[in-house]
């Protein structure tokens, strides 16, 4: 699962990490949360007999994947993440693996260790978890700390009663490995940079080709327990990163 996210590297980083046709205009943020904005990166389509790859920028879209045919945006709050088991089963996923696949651009995300009985353990987010259990929050980052990018689809919501459209997005996750297997047992997907040029590729629609990308996730990560500030959304600053004393 993945349900905090955080990204404060230096804007001028991402554009040459990600190879974007501009230099975002992004705040720094220590504790994305569900429903919030968080930075996606998509590639549009070149002209047919254009060379090279299309236009790649990152754009802020809302967390928690909305069918384009849901009332209200309230249906994303459960479609914050796409196990990769569904893609191909349900619908709305298999839609975007093939149209609307997007990086979620990060620095670093949270994850919580529930202590106590197994039955306790119901979910990662502190604001929806048994009171009586402990979570310890751990900050899942880059041994050097540097961007990284999470595996994603994203889809265009036009039910707003002005007419108006809302993009929304999801993050693909998977079984969990070592290390994040010591505190959860799903982990979102980080994908490998050599797999970003494909997975962007909108000419790209051969789904089994594009399971095989996400078949490998980076495990090179670094688990950082943080305090508890990041618990509440409402928090939203460095100290939220901050690591806890031995």
């Amino acid at each position: 699962m993945c349900g905090r996210a955080k990204l404060s590297s230096p804007p001028d980083d991402l554009r040459e990490l990600f190879g974007l046709d501009q230099t975002p205009e992004l705040e720094p943020r220590y504790n994305m949360a569900p429903t919030q904005p968080i930075p996606i990166v998509r590639e549009r389509r070149p002209p047919d007999d254009a060379p090279g790859r299309g236009e790649r920028r990152i754009h802020l879209v809302r967390w928690g994947l909305v069918p384009p045919n849901a009332p209200d945006l309230k249906a994303g709050a459960r479609m914050i993440n796409a196990r990769v088991e569904s893609l191909l089963s349900r619908g709305i996923f298999r839609d975007s693996l093939v149209r609307r696949r997007c990086l979620v651009a990060v620095d670093g995300y949270y994850e919580w260790l529930a202590e106590g009985p197994r039955s306790d353990r119901r979910s990662a987010d502190p604001s929806r978890s048994d009171r009586k259990t402990a979570k310890r929050p751990f900050l899942v980052r880059m041994p050097d700390g540097k961007p990284f990018a999470l595996a994603g689809l994203w889809d265009r919501w036009r039910g707003g009663a002005a007419g108006g459209a809302v993009d929304t997005c999801t993050i693909i996750t998977t079984d969990s490995v070592p290390p994040v297997d010591a505190i959860h047992d799903r982990m979102p997907i980080v994908l490998p940079h050599e797999a970003w040029d494909e997975w962007l590729d909108p000419k790209v629609r051969d789904t089994t080709r594009l399971l095989v990308l996400l078949a490998s996730p980076v495990r090179d990560v670094v688990l950082q327990e943080v305090g508890t500030r990041v618990n509440s959304a409402a928090n939203d600053d460095p100290e939220c990163a901050a690591p806890v004393s031995a």
